[in-house]
């Protein structure tokens, strides 16, 4: 059985904010100061975070045709250019081929 990766700490740490999300909501907030009722607020002052988390919410749901999904294809081309950085080309001369 393999250990446990990078990603899976992450996704256990997006678990505990969320537990901690629902304990803020449920214990801590007054009326009217839920997370969700804050985030009504951001989504009227800016409305373009609606469309946003639902491109998010459906990437991670893997509900978005791979050529239609544009976090999945920015992820793709910034690791491409981020690696095309790092290669080196190596080049193997032969003695017996090069006559040597």
């Amino acid at each position: 059985m393999k250990g446990i990766r990078r990603a899976d700490c992450f996704w256990l740490a997006a678990a505990g904010l969320l537990a901690a999300a629902i304990v803020y909501n449920v214990f801590i907030a007054a009326d009217g100061d839920t997370l969700s009722e804050a985030f009504d607020g951001y989504i009227e002052r800016w409305p373009w975070l609606k469309p946003a988390l639902l491109i998010v919410a459906r990437h991670v749901a893997n509900d978005l045709d791979p050529r239609a999904d544009p976090i999945g294809i920015g992820f793709v081309l910034v690791r491409a250019v981020i690696r095309r950085k790092h290669r080196a080309v190596v080049v193997v001369v032969d003695d017996a081929a090069a006559g040597g």
